[in-house]
């Protein structure tokens, strides 16, 4: 709470971590992402407040913060190469949440998921996801990654799993399309962009989960468990 020195700003996040050196990788984009995404949001508010004034601002504000989540992972993921750790075959996943006021912004790198909770017209509360699961069957991710000549399959023992896998290697298999770190395929279009989305919270909504795809996965079919 209080994020960005902003009484009405709250940011949070969840990562996942994977292969051997993925738990150090979690623990640095979770000491470097929050700091910087805040420098370059309050960096880009103030230039436009200085330029436009108040009114344009309120007018651009998921603009700003959009581009500052872009310029915030691609620092962090550079800043991840320069680690003493190896990221070259581990890395991590990212899902994050700013909420300032009625203005939700959630930026998705991999395949964690966020759910909101929301109360319909006849009273249940239901579910409504707001990410999209950057596994490597999805067919515009996997069209990227073919283009860069990596290579998309599953494994005999694992159907239905498919996996990134470098063009003359079984490696590393990595089973998202979009990460922190795993700089041995970054070659083949695995990116650390996010997909960066905004809703308006309504006096429905109840309250959003953030989950890493070892929970979420679980539950693909029907959300209400969470609940």
């Amino acid at each position: 709470q209080g994020y960005g020195c902003q009484d009405d700003t709250i940011f949070c996040d969840v990562l996942d971590g994977h292969d051997q050196w993925g738990h150090y990788a979690a623990k640095a984009v979770r000491e470097s992402l929050p700091q910087s995404l805040q420098c370059r949001w309050q960096e880009a508010v103030a230039l436009v407040s200085l330029i436009d004034g108040e009114k344009r601002l309120s007018n651009c504000q998921f603009d700003l913060l959009r581009q500052s989540y872009l310029a915030a992972a691609a620092a962090v993921d550079e800043e991840l190469r320069s680690l003493r750790l190896d990221a070259v075959n581990s890395g991590c996943t990212a899902l994050s949440m700013v909420k300032q006021g009625d203005l939700m912004v959630v930026a998705n790198i991999g395949d964690s998921r966020a759910v909101r909770a929301t109360t319909s017209d006849d009273g249940d509360v239901t579910t409504v996801q707001l990410t999209v699961d950057f596994k490597p069957d999805l067919p515009q991710e996997k069209t990227r990654i073919m283009q860069c000549e990596g290579r998309v399959h599953c494994l005999d023992d694992e159907p239905g799993v498919h996996r990134v896998w470098m063009p003359h290697r079984e490696a590393p298999g990595l089973a998202m399309l979009r990460a922190f770190g795993d700089y041995c395929i970054k070659d083949y279009d695995v990116i650390s962009a996010p997909e960066v989305t905004q809703r308006r919270i309504t006096a429905r909504d109840q309250f959003v989960i953030l989950a890493t795809d070892g929970v979420s996965d679980r539950f693909s079919h029907s959300h209400k468990v969470f609940l």
